[in-house]
Order: C-alpha cells, then sequence, then structure tokens
C-alpha cells in the first residue's frame, strides 16, 4: 500500500514491476498451456481405452449420420389401395423403378407365380443366397424355372457389412437380370431396402442419393432396424 503521494520515482518503480508482472503472466500461460492440451488430449485417449468400439461405430460417431425418414417423400400419391393389390400388401411389393426394378418379401403365402405375372416380373434377385435345403428356396425356384423367369442368388447379411465379393455379385445381377426385375429377402425391410438403395446409385450415380435413402423409411417399406443393423442407411454415407 502507498503512504504517501507518489512521486515520479515511485511512478517509473511502480510501471517498471507492472511490466514485469505482465510479461511474467504471457510467459507463464504460454508455459502453462501445452501442459492443459496434452492432459486433455490424454484424457481422451482414457476415454476411447475405457469405451472400446468397433471401428465402424467410432467412425458413425464422429461424423453425421443421414436422420430416419420415417415417411418416403411421395408415398402419399403413389401408394393407394387403389394401385396396390392384396398380395402388394402382403408381399410389402414396390417398384423402385417403375417398370424397372421392384422391391418385395418372401412370398411364404404362396401364390408367388400369379403375383409376379401380375407385375411382368421377367427375373427375381434372391438376396437370401443359396439355400437348396429350405423349402422356401425350393419352391421359389420352382415356380421362376416353370414361369421362364430368371432366377439369381445373392447373399447379402443385415448384421455384417458386405464384402466385396457381395457387392460385385450384387451389380452383376442388376447389369445381367432381365428387367422388370424383382429383389426380394425375407421380410422386404432391411436388406431389400440396402440393395434398393445401391441399384439407384449403381443406375443414377450419386445424385439420385436422396431418393435412394428414401427406400430406408418406415413407410411404406417398413424399415425398423434393430440395433445390428444400424449400419444399412449409414453405408452410403461412407461408400
Amino acid at each position: 500500500m502507498l503512504t504517501r503521494e507518489p512521486g515520479r520515482k515511485d511512478l517509473v518503480v511502480l510501471s517498471a514491476r507492472l511490466g514485469r508482472l505482465q510479461i511474467d503472466g504471457a510467459e507463464a500461460g504460454r508455459r502453462f498451456q501445452p501442459s492443459v492440451e496434452r492432459v486433455k488430449d490424454g484424457e481422451g485417449r482414457n476415454r476411447q481405452k475405457r469405451r472400446p468400439l468397433p471401428a465402424l461405430q467410432q467412425s458413425l460417431e464422429r461424423h453425421e449420420s443421414p436422420e430416419s425418414c420415417p415417411i418416403a417423400d411421395d408415398s402419399v400419391h403413389r401408394y393407394t389401395g387403389a394401385m396396390r393389390g392384396p398380395g402388394d400388401i402382403l408381399y410389402n411389393f414396390h417398384w423402385i423403378v417403375p417398370g424397372e426394378a421392384a422391391r418385395a418379401a418372401q412370398a411364404y403365402a404362396g401364390f408367388l407365380g400369379p403375383f409376379l405375372a401380375r407385375h411382368g416380373i421377367k427375373s427375381l434377385i434372391n438376396l437370401r443366397g443359396t439355400n437348396p435345403k429350405y423349402g422356401w428356396w425350393r419352391y421359389e425356384r420352382r415356380v421362376t424355372e416353370k414361369s421362364g423367369i430368371v432366377h439369381r442368388d445373392v447373399m447379402l447379411d443385415s448384421r455384417n457389412l458386405p464384402t466385396r465379393e457381395m457387392l460385385v455379385a450384387l451389380f452383376d445381377a442388376f447389369d445381367r437380370a432381365p428387367r422388370p426385375f424383382l429383389i426380394k429377402c425375407s421380410g422386404g425391410q432391411d436388406r431389400t431396402s440396402f440393395a434398393a438403395a445401391l441399384f439407384l446409385i449403381h443406375r443414377d450415380g450419386w445424385g439420385a442419393r436422396d431418393k435412394a435413402l428414401n427406400h430406408f423409411s418406415r413407410f411404406p417399406y417398413l424399415h425398423f432396424p434393430k440395433e445390428h443393423q444400424r449400419w444399412l442407411q449409414p453405408f452410403l454415407v461412407f461408400a
């Protein structure tokens, strides 16, 4: 504390001390800042160690994933009772590109022949792979063979990322299958949504990305992915 009126000499001494305090403080701040950054980086590394995640899930957490679309944009106009018969509703049938490519579920209830004939389907792409030990596969092959419809087996697994070989086989089926073709899995909801989206990208390029993402809508395609199937829609972001 100053006990008397400061003279010129006192003011000079006080200014010098204040200057040293500012310089020392700045220097201390510069020395202290890297330490703070190192501590924060260390916390980040420890946090990752405490919560290990698969590489894909870590990647998804670092990027924005497209929001789930509950309703396809133009579904109100395209999907009416007048346009869709009972078989279409039962088998979750929808055109991806009218007259060119369609999507559906497994025809567990039968009547596969009339169902395919009604829509003029020329080929069927089965996303469940070759399964001769199962009745549904034998029935499907028998009906398509009798009707002169090309049947192609492609394997996709909604629980795991597709391998390069799986994608090559799928795109080859897109290119070689006579049109209109039908893509189907078990429920026509998850793998079929994935394949339909890839077909649009394959056909029209990345400009069709938003249209492709609509195929992951809850309505009308009934896409309600389980936890292990949530990679399907973001796959297009990282492809």
